[in-house]
């Protein structure tokens, strides 16, 4: 398996139930601290001594998937090829056709690959958001830079599809897009998760009078995100300070910069939290979670954790896109301000209306997107790989009830 996140993390424990050896290959590192936990029951194989920084500046220009594997790291991965003989390789994304392609030559192992997102979707968006602008404002460099990158990664992506068994995609919607590009091929939908080990969070009340916090959580690294956040702090949190004032806004994530916390030094009602250990105090504390996301492609995770929750989620409607949300049931849609500003009034004043989102929204999580179902789903399909057949598997094995087994004598790869 190539890759690492959450799901790439659920996808590496569902293979280690059934599966006698498990490798976990990097690009860079080496393997994280948080190894032990995050891949458990898998043996880390380094190929190179990149940084996180090297491989993130990897990642940009024409070409911001193909990462240029060095003439080292091909020869380190071939020979652990040879080494491993794995049955079936499992590619954590578009970054890793050098790979695929020197894994044909050497050994003929299936390939599985698991799309967190359809990424050539999301560089189309944000081309269109720019052609939109007006006239004046128009970039031609920038919108030159933009058109290439989408055509790098399609490229990428193209490339990926040929060579896999089974394709695995998050939503319906996803899997919809790809029929043409990848006709013949095998495409599955396997829904993101949230997961966490440890005991549950304690759970969240909505009747507590404490729950004023309306919460958003998001990488500020990622463009979305922070376009999401600028709109929060300059134009929800003013409109809820003027009509609302009891209520706090709280931004929390990921950052490289000060930036955020910098424009919010004027905004009484708003706290910024960059990079915190965990999100549990904050989930306490929230009203709600609101995602005023205007571009981007995928599933939210960040969704999907405070369904988990329990919290309640008001989101435009391409913020909840591919989780067939219900607007009054388990969610509340919004797209303007003065939308969103109205929805978490409605969820302040009527606590019994909130509780019921929320306790909607945590049945649907249960229902349609636990991890254990997606990680039983994920090694279902990855053990039919490396059977190479769609048939259906043994009932034991289907129901995951062969851990630590080998399936066959089968050894998987992971890039």
């Amino acid at each position: 398996m190539i890759g690492g996140d959450i799901r790439a993390g659920l996808t590496v424990r569902a293979l280690a139930n059934r599966f006698d050896a498990v490798y976990v290959v990097g690009a860079a590192g080496p393997a994280p601290a948080t190894w032990s936990e995050d891949f458990a029951g898998a043996t880390y194989v380094q190929l190179g001594q990149r940084t996180q920084d090297q491989v993130f500046k990897g990642y940009q220009g024409h070409d911001p998937f193909h990462l240029g594997f060095t003439a080292d790291e091909i020869d380190r991965w071939r020979q652990h090829l040879r080494d491993a003989r794995p049955d079936v390789i499992v590619a954590e994304g578009i970054w890793f056709g050098d790979l695929l392609d020197v894994a044909h030559q050497v050994h003929d192992a299936a390939i599985v690959v698991n799309m967190h997102n359809i990424e050539s979707e999301l560089y189309r968006r944000f081309f269109r958001l720019q052609l939109r602008q007006p006239l004046s404002l128009l970039n031609p460099r920038i919108l030159k830079e933009q058109l290439l990158g989408l055509g790098s990664v399609r490229k990428n992506e193209d490339f990926h599809f040929r060579q896999a068994r089974k394709i695995l995609v998050c939503s319906d919607r996803e899997a919809k897009l790809l029929e043409k590009r990848a006709a013949g091929k095998e495409i599955h939908v396997v829904p993101n998760t949230y997961h966490r080990d440890g005991p549950p969070p304690k759970q969240w009340v909505a009747a507590e009078a404490s729950n004023r916090s309306v919460v958003f959580v998001g990488a500020f690294t990622y463009g979305p995100n922070r376009g999401a956040a600028k709109q929060i702090i300059r134009k929800i949190a003013p409109m809820l300070q003027k009509e609302s004032p009891e209520l706090r806004v709280h931004v929390a994530g990921r950052s490289t910069d000060d930036y955020f916390t910098r424009i919010t030094a004027d905004s009484p009602n708003v706290t910024v939290s960059e990079n915190l250990p965990d999100t549990d105090t904050l989930y306490q504390d929230a009203l709600c979670l609101i995602v005023p996301l205007r571009v981007g492609a995928g599933t939210r995770l960040k969704i999907l954790e405070a369904m988990y929750r329990g919290v309640p989620v008001v989101s435009t409607r391409l913020g909840a896109e591919g989780l067939n949300l219900t607007h009054e049931r388990n969610a509340l849609y919004a797209h303007s301000t003065r939308e969103f500003v109205a929805a978490i009034q409605r969820l302040h004043r009527d606590r019994d209306f909130a509780a019921q989102i929320g306790a909607n929204g945590k049945a649907f999580y249960r229902e349609r997107y636990a991890a254990d179902k997606v990680m039983d789903q994920i090694g279902t399909l990855v053990a039919r790989a490396a059977a190479g057949s769609s048939a259906e598997l043994p009932e034991a094995l289907e129901r995951g009830q062969v851990a630590m087994e080998p399936v066959g004598g089968h050894r998987v790869g992971s890039v």
